[in-house]
């Protein structure tokens, strides 16, 4: 497995599901991610993670 998929498999493990949309573009995986926020409105919080794999590899 390489060190990209490892850090792949650690973020879909640790949003459980919860990514809405994964991109893989010019080397950059850019995870669209939806989090559940803890407020009074039950709204979604949604932010975007860019993992850059190592060039040296």
């Amino acid at each position: 497995m390489t060190e990209d998929l490892k850090i792949l498999y650690a973020v879909l493990l640790k949003f459980k599901g919860k990514v809405s949309k994964i991109e893989y573009k010019n080397n950059t995986y850019t995870f669209r991610l939806i989090c559940p926020y803890p407020s009074e409105s039950d709204w979604m919080r949604i932010f975007t993670v860019i993992l850059t794999p190592n060039e040296e590899m």
